[in-house]
């Protein structure tokens, strides 16, 4: 039986990715607040967040694809990958 590539709804991935792209966001624009930082301070501070999330964004894709790739090469069952 051949595997059909997951084209619909969103997965656990997805999630992930979404969490770490938020997260430092979150914690970076928390951070400017908490220091009562001026308008300069924010921008800065959500700024790096932004960075840094894209970057963790970007890792969690690449093992997405890493992960996906050795489920698929791997005979693991279907059983097991969900």
């Amino acid at each position: 039986m051949a595997e059909q590539p997951q084209t619909r709804g969103v997965t656990l991935w997805d999630l992930l990715t979404l969490i770490s792209f938020v997260v430092p966001v979150a914690g970076a624009f928390a951070d400017s607040k908490h220091s009562h930082a001026g308008l300069a301070g924010y921008v800065l501070a959500i700024s790096v967040g932004l960075a840094i999330g894209a970057g963790c964004a970007v890792c969690m894709r690449i093992a997405h694809v890493r992960v996906g790739g050795y489920l698929v090469r791997s005979n693991v069952s279907a059983r097991a990958q969900s």
